[in-house]
């Protein structure tokens, strides 16, 4: 997305998959700012909630009672197409009546709450991993080859003369993302 002359990149830009993947993976104690706000029924948020996205039409659509949707709601297209099982809905089910859910909007909030909770949960334990080896807070870099290339440039020794040349240096400007 590009707002002006910013551009907001997603996750992949550090992660090479989904955050529904990642949060699988993850082990309980590194699940630090979710558990700080989630506390008791943290256990609801150890894997990612599914999503009724075609419900979604438009603000009116807000007000659509969680428990009126069916499985079948949350099967999507996004990304290839996805069934939801009975074990997702279940999930769904318990998460909503757990946490006090009644309509979509209460629902996109506690998602949105929860994606970002576990996004901070991730790029945290990433961070301190890859701090403990490299040295280096991949916080401070947009992509993960970003981050590789400053790494290769550290640990090599290799000195990259300054480029000189107008034109070269206008053309590696005019490239630069982040």
């Amino acid at each position: 997305v590009t707002v002006g002359n910013m551009r907001l990149k997603d996750s992949l830009g550090i992660f090479n998959c989904s955050l529904a993947k990642i949060v699988e993976s993850m082990k309980s104690e590194q699940m630090k700012f979710t558990k700080a706000v989630f506390k008791q029924n943290y256990h609801l948020f150890t894997k990612k909630l599914i999503f009724p996205y075609n419900k979604i039409k438009n603000t009116a659509s807000l007000n659509i009672k969680v428990s009126s949707l069916k499985k079948s709601d949350f099967n999507s297209n996004i990304g290839g197409y996805h069934e939801c099982t009975d074990g997702e809905f279940a999930h769904f089910q318990k998460f909503v009546k757990t946490m006090g859910i009644t309509d979509i909007d209460g629902l996109i909030r506690a998602y949105n709450c929860s994606d970002s909770l576990f996004l901070a949960d991730s790029l945290q334990a990433v961070r301190e991993k890859f701090f403990s080896v490299f040295k280096l807070d991949i916080i401070n870099f947009i992509t993960l080859p970003q981050f590789s290339w400053t790494c290769f440039l550290r640990y090599s020794g290799v000195q990259i003369e300054r480029v000189m040349d107008p034109t070269m240096a206008m053309e590696l400007s005019n490239n630069i993302v982040g």
